[in-house]
């Protein structure tokens, strides 16, 4: 490998800061790196074959095994991270998405075969159209607070885009932060990327991603919502803002203290509706002091400094959606994707 691939190849795969307060670390290979443009994709074509054979060993043992030796300390911060992340849900990637994840129908835009579609594929696929592979390295515990459970092995790979939504999603539409609350980035660039989706979402839900002059529909404002269950997010925060975001009127959860007007410094803000919850942390998370939603009642204390504001992560109930109603292409998605 020449020195200059060697030093690009060192930054590239140098873990990112912490992401928000969460313990999230994140790498990323790509193709414009010359080790990686070759090896990646041999990789994950190899470790495809080898789950698909059902080797006698490890998958990722078989994998590893024809990574030429001179060349393993490039793939080995994935591998290693593989193990930890396959160790802490006892599930492996393959299996997780075939049990767990979209089938073929929901992700037909795939150029994949039908008796080649599986994770690692998924996940080639997306090398090939990104020209890169990004994933966190940081203890899988920080994403083992998502219902259902294997949506948390499954966010281990993530695209590069602001919402970082899971390159491998789950199949069930109800998933859920499952947590008594999140709170959003302290500072940095972390938390203006998080005020960028979220600020892109109370739009979103103001207009019913339509650019009609009346105000959305509740079938609108509910298909807005979905939208963002469907693309999901790896991000913590932006988790429990979507698992919060309802079409419908807010409740204050039980055991709470709510309230309504304005959201203060170390109380509950109940929203009246969705565009108020997510004005809410728009408004809060621009602002250089904690921002936290609060599913149910934590035990501890409220800080005076921090703003509150009140939702349930409960699957939202259905709305009914005329026909040809679904179509939600004119929403923008730029700052997402």
């Amino acid at each position: 490998m020449r020195a200059p691939a060697l030093s690009r190849l060192a930054l590239l795969l140098h873990a990112l800061p912490a992401l928000a307060d969460y313990g999230q670390t994140s790498r990323c290979y790509t193709a414009l790196d010359d080790a990686s443009r070759v090896l990646i994709p041999q990789f994950l074509r190899n470790i495809s074959a080898c789950a698909v054979r059902g080797e006698q060993f490890s998958t990722l043992d078989c994998a590893e095994s024809q990574v030429a030796h001179d060349t393993f300390s490039v793939i080995s911060p994935l591998t290693s991270t593989l193990r930890r992340w396959e160790a802490y849900f006892h599930e492996d990637v393959f299996t997780a998405f075939r049990e767990h994840g979209r089938d073929m129908a929901d992700n037909w835009h795939l150029q994949i075969k039908a008796n080649e579609y599986n994770a690692w594929n998924v996940l080639l696929y997306s090398w090939l159209e990104m020209g890169s592979l990004c994933f966190y390295d940081n203890d899988p515990q920080f994403v083992g607070k998502l219902e259902p459970r294997a949506a948390g092995l499954l966010n281990l790979f993530f695209a590069s885009g602001d919402l970082r939504t899971p390159i491998l999603k789950v199949s069930d539409r109800h998933w859920r932060y499952n947590e008594s609350t999140v709170c959003a980035a302290r500072a940095g660039a972390e938390r203006l990327r998080q005020a960028r989706v979220v600020t892109t979402m109370a739009q979103q839900q103001q207009t019913g991603g339509s650019s009609d002059a009346d105000p959305p529909a509740d079938w609108q404002r509910y298909e807005a919502g979905s939208h963002y269950r469907e693309l999901y997010s790896t991000d913590p925060f932006l988790q429990g803002v979507i698992s919060g975001w309802r079409s419908g009127p807010y409740v204050c959860p039980e055991g709470l203290r709510c309230q309504t007007g304005p959201a203060e410094q170390g109380r509950v803000h109940l929203p009246a509706d969705g565009g108020a919850f997510l004005r809410a942390i728009a408004d809060g998370i621009l602002k250089p002091d904690p921002v936290c939603i609060l599913f149910r009642r934590t035990g501890s204390a409220l800080a005076k400094n921090t703003y509150y504001v009140a939702s349930s992560n409960e699957p939202e109930p259905e709305v009914d959606v005329p026909a040809g109603g679904d179509d939600l292409s004119s929403l923008d998605l730029k700052l997402l994707s």
